[in-house]
């Protein structure tokens, strides 16, 4: 955010664990919200899945969004988005 400061949106591309280091005692950590990416395949959903429970049981971002990768009359992409978003609500506490 020091690197750009007059920017609305800078995208940093790491894993869970790094962008805790990065982001965890950021005095902007309200305004960061990380982008969980997965297609529908079974493992990539368990990725980002364990990606959000890391963030926000380290560093206590708890608002995510997700970027689903899946083909356009995929059958899963309604259920494993509500999947996350269930796990996010009762076993996190995010959203």
């Amino acid at each position: 955010m020091a690197a750009a400061p007059h920017c609305d949106v800078v995208l940093v591309h790491a894993s869970a664990s790094e962008l805790c280091r990065m982001f965890a005692r950021s005095p902007d950590l309200g305004r960061v919200r990380p982008l969980l990416l997965a297609d529908d395949r079974p493992a990539s959903v368990t990725h980002a899945y364990a990606a959000m429970k890391v963030l926000t049981q380290r560093a206590g971002l708890v608002v995510h969004d997700l970027l689903l990768g899946a083909a356009p009359q995929s059958p899963r992409t309604e259920r494993i988005a509500m999947q996350i978003a269930t796990c996010a609500d009762d076993f996190l506490g995010a959203v």
